[in-house]
């Protein structure tokens, strides 16, 4: 199915707004001001559906059980892959270790002497 883009101006869309709404599932609405950019209304199924295709298990239970919208999960979980990809970098150029199964055991050993 395709969806119909379209750029509309603010002062029309605050004119048009419930007519707007009404036929949201078949289209995608960019708000400009000053023909600029300003937000995007797309139906709240899409950004399910597009939620359900970018997040991980447990940002998407987070969204499905209420505790996260799905704005905030999606920011959430590129943090934490922004921060896992800068371990990884830090790492591969010898900055920090990796820490491992037997390190732990290692420092528990030498914890419980």
């Amino acid at each position: 199915m395709t969806i119909a883009t379209e750029k509309i101006p603010s002062n029309i869309v605050t004119q048009n707004f419930d007519v707007l709404l009404g036929n949201i599932e078949n289209r995608h609405i960019t708000i400009t001001k000053n023909n600029e950019d300003l937000a995007m209304l797309i139906s709240v199924r899409e950004l399910k559906e597009i939620a359900r295709n970018i997040l991980d298990g447990y940002f998407l239970e987070q969204v499905e059980s209420g505790s996260m919208n799905i704005i905030e999960a999606i920011k959430a979980q590129s943090l934490i892959r922004e921060g896992s990809k800068k371990a990884d970098e830090q790492i591969r150029a010898g900055k920090y270790k990796e820490a491992s199964h037997d390190f732990f055991l290692t420092v528990r050993k030498k914890a419980l002497l």
